[in-house]
């Protein structure tokens, strides 16, 4: 679960800012008393993690055992 959140950090996604500003909102409305500013916070980090997931299956979508296409003729010598 640790890898989950720094592998998105590395990278500086949208999903690490929405995770950070949902945390950030979380605290201050738990702490705060503001329940509603928790549960805003508390569904931004619901989104960001449905964004990483998401982001990770794209990423083991993307590499296929296809050919590369060549478009210029090989080389002769």
């Amino acid at each position: 679960m640790r890898r989950f959140f720094k592998s998105g950090d590395r990278k500086g996604s949208i999903s690490s800012f929405v995770l950070t500003v949902g945390v950030v909102d979380a605290v201050i409305g738990g702490v705060g008393g503001h329940w509603s500013l928790a549960i805003i916070g508390g569904t931004l980090v619901g989104v960001a993690i449905a964004l990483r997931f998401l982001q990770a299956q794209r990423r083991l979508v993307q590499f296929t055992d296809a050919s590369p296409v060549l478009y210029l003729p090989e080389r002769r010598e």
